[in-house]
Parts: C-alpha cells; sequence; structure tokens
C-alpha cells in the first residue's frame, strides 16, 4: 500500500486535504481493514489510583507512601460547614464584627 502523497503547505485548504486529513483517512482504512494494532484500536485502561473516591481512599493512598507532597483546595462553604464563621455576611461575618477584633 502506497503512502498518501505528502503536501508541503498545510495550513492551505484550497489545494485539497490537509496532512492531518490525510492520516486521518489512512488510520481510518487501516482500522477498517483490521490492521491497526491492538494498543491502538483499544488501548488499555490504566489501574485506578485511588481504592474508592472518599476521604479513607485518598488515606489509604497517602498512607500507603505514594505521596509527600499533597495541595488541598477547598471553596466557599467548607470553612462555614466546621464552624468557622464566614467572611461576607452582614452581622455575623468576620468583615462586619472587624471592631470586635
Amino acid at each position: 500500500r502506497d503512502p498518501p502523497p505528502e503536501r508541503e503547505d498545510s495550513d492551505s485548504s484550497d489545494d485539497g486535504p490537509s496532512k492531518l486529513e490525510l492520516l486521518a483517512r489512512q488510520l481510518d482504512a487501516l482500522r477498517q481493514a483490521g490492521e491497526l494494532p491492538d494498543h491502538l484500536v483499544d488501548p488499555p485502561t490504566p489501574p485506578p489510583i485511588l481504592s474508592s473516591f472518599d476521604a479513607d481512599g485518598l488515606a489509604a493512598y497517602i498512607n500507603d507512601g505514594n505521596e509527600r507532597d499533597i495541595v488541598v483546595m477547598g471553596g466557599a462553604g467548607m470553612s462555614t460547614a466546621a464552624g468557622i464563621p464566614d467572611f461576607r455576611s452582614p452581622g455575623t461575618g468576620l468583615y462586619d464584627n472587624l471592631q470586635k477584633y
């Protein structure tokens, strides 16, 4: 099987298909003929990193010595759920009550 002709100018769409389009056609032809290697047809699924997607799974991953540097990103509501007053609420927020501190 002869490879498709290469184009020198891949940005122009007036002269026919681009190199990417030609590659896609060639891969499609190989797929239809059953000639693609298995790892390209159905790539293997990597094993899961965490045993479960909860605090226990994360703790097990850390305790197994897999990670040493951990960054936690939290959003609005995490502190208030832990009993820390929010910053902006009128009357109860920390900003509204700065004079107390």
